[in-house]
């Protein structure tokens, strides 16, 4: 029995530790689609001018963006770079799209779609994204490739693009956008008007969707020696950050662990963070549980449990060890919430 149990506790433990892609969920939104790749995050400031005429700041955290100071510089050198191409007639000033690279060494180049051929192409996302934002058909992309900052242009009228362009202070108007330093922490877009160098915040948006939820479970569990089917229940609360993806959860477990003439209770405080900050809609949970079992079984009644708890969505399992009234016993448990 005992070689029996080892090989199950290997074999659940190798399912635990392996990327289990078959209970994979995302979590959280995506809020709006801005910049390509659309699997990003992205802070936006939008900044209106005269019309429907916009600047978008796009970036990854508005406290560090805040702190650029080149929007304005980048903006003239691409008013410079772009009359040259339309003087040199390799670029027309009536292009629906030009794209502006700046390289960190220096170096910059300047592409254009034309419109006989930019009309051809149907883009469903951009489409959803103009509607949304109210965006005109001009539209001027100027990349910093140091950084990763975009600042796009959208206007109306192609010949007012200069002219345009010089009525804002771009850096001004992103001091100006910094100043709510506890609004930058809530909010991943915000909109702003900006006409004759006069800034005022208009919009504010973020997705931060705290929750409360409570999700019965079914497993299985070693508990010392003895192998059982467990049944437990869950009652969290979830903190999510301003993407709605979640931070921290928090709350209390009921566990039973069924035996033949006796059964084990465990009521269970829990903690929990998400580990993984390389994908924010793919949260893997890791933290800790304390917890005091109940049971009829003397020598488990009023013992003290501790262990490590990890939760992939619709997997969770932990490590405990427990502290009985005669030794200290180890607990393996997974669980499929449901």
């Amino acid at each position: 029995m005992k070689i029996k149990n080892l090989m199950l506790l290997a074999s659940w433990t190798f399912f635990a530790i392996s990327p289990l892609k078959i209970f994979a969920q995302e979590e959280g939104v995506h809020y709006i689609h801005l910049t390509k790749p659309e699997e990003e995050f992205n802070d936006t400031l939008v900044i209106n001018l005269k019309g429907s005429d916009k600047i978008l700041f796009i970036g990854d955290e508005f406290h560090e963006m805040v702190k650029y100071k080149n929007a304005d510089s980048l903006k003239m050198l691409f008013i410079n770079d772009f009359e040259t191409a339309v003087n040199n007639k390799s670029i027309s000033k009536d292009v629906l799209l030009v794209h502006y690279f700046v390289h960190q060494s220096g170096k910059r180049r300047i592409k254009a779609e034309n419109p006989e051929f930019t009309d051809n192409r149907i883009d469903p996302a951009y489409e959803i994204k103009r509607l949304n934002l109210d965006l005109p058909k001009f539209q001027y992309f100027i990349y910093d490739l140091k950084t990763g900052y975009q600042i796009q242009i959208y206007l109306n009228n192609p010949d007012e693009l200069k002219q345009t362009l010089n009525t804002v202070n771009l850096n001004e108007a992103i001091v100006f956008a910094g100043n709510d330093k506890k609004e930058l922490k809530k909010s991943y877009k915000l909109e702003m008007n900006a006409e004759n160098n006069e800034y005022k915040i208009t919009g504010k948006t973020h997705g931060q969707q705290d929750m409360f939820d409570i999700a019965p479970a079914l497993g299985i569990g070693l508990l010392g020696n003895t192998l059982a089917p467990v049944v437990g229940m869950d009652m969290m609360l979830h903190l999510s950050d301003k993407y709605s993806v979640g931070k921290i959860k928090t709350g209390v477990g009921f566990t039973v662990f069924p035996y033949i003439g006796s059964s084990v209770n465990s009521w269970d405080l829990k903690f929990l963070v998400n580990t993984n900050i390389g994908e924010k809609l793919s949260p893997d949970w890791a933290g800790i549980q304390i917890g005091l079992m109940k049971s009829n079984d003397i020598d488990y009644n009023n013992a003290i449990k501790i262990g490590l708890l990890f939760d992939r969505k619709n997997f969770n399992y932990s490590f405990d060890f427990i502290k009985t009234q005669s030794h200290i016993a180890f607990g393996l448990t997974t669980r499929i919430p449901f």
